[in-house]
């Protein structure tokens, strides 16, 4: 059995065992020497032949220390890697980038969005007709200059509908321009519709068309009032 005492043969043993139970710092590696050593004698005790024992242990942990490279030292000693999740790719950190909103706002922006195209579909469908003398909207909403985007909302916050014909509630054209700004800001740009001199058309028609709203909303009911006292007969 004297061959098992060869440094480099113990040298191998050991990594694989520490790879097993240390967790990677310098104190948890010499923590587990102790470990390793009944491990030797347990893997040992059928030859009847358990080579270390308590009073040799210390001795053992400084011969380990001589066997361990400059490297290995110097690694033992870094942290561990575990605080910190893998590396992200490129493609990865664009599409973190990409998706700068809640889902829940996603879907709002996405909805505006579609309104937008079904409203710009049906209008250029009408402008086929010269009688009627409107321009057509040829350019996609994500390509669209300032002066465009100025023309376009514009036009759309005032003949925007619900399907069944009747009126959005005012707060409603207010969520679609800001959806609509968001959209925007999903691509890169930094449009500021409602506060952005380049965007006057946008925000003069919003305010109009909320004021309409608000005018021709139905009043509520009168109740008659209720008096806390009769009056004496």
């Amino acid at each position: 059995m004297k061959e098992l005492l060869n440094l480099d043969k113990l040298n191998d043993w050991l990594h694989d065992f520490l790879k097993d139970h240390a967790q990677g710092t310098a104190r948890s590696y010499l923590s587990s020497v102790g470990m390793f050593v009944g491990h030797l004698n347990q893997k040992l005790q059928d030859e009847d032949e358990a080579i270390f024992d308590n009073d040799k242990s210390e001795m053992f942990k400084i011969k380990i220390q001589q066997i361990w490279t400059p490297e290995e030292r110097y690694k033992s000693h870094q942290p561990s890697t575990s605080r910190f999740h893998e590396p992200k790719t490129d493609k990865e950190i664009e599409d973190m980038q990409s998706k700068k909103f809640a889902d829940s706002t996603m879907s709002k922006i996405k909805w505006a969005t579609t309104l937008f195209k079904q409203w710009k579909s049906t209008r250029n469908i009408r402008a086929n007709d010269p009688n009627v003398g409107l321009s057509q909207i040829r350019v996609d909403l994500a390509e669209m200059s300032l002066d465009e985007l100025n023309y376009s909302i514009s036009r759309f916050i005032c003949e925007v509908r619900k399907t069944d014909g009747t009126e959005y509630p005012s707060y409603t054209f207010y969520s679609l321009v800001i959806c609509l700004q968001l959209y925007m800001d999903t691509l890169g740009y930094n449009h500021i519709f409602l506060s952005d001199s380049s965007f006057i058309q946008i925000k003069n028609s919003l305010d109009n068309v909320m004021k309409l709203r608000a005018e021709v909303r139905v009043p509520k009911k009168k109740r008659p009032k209720k008096f806390l006292w009769r009056r004496k007969s």
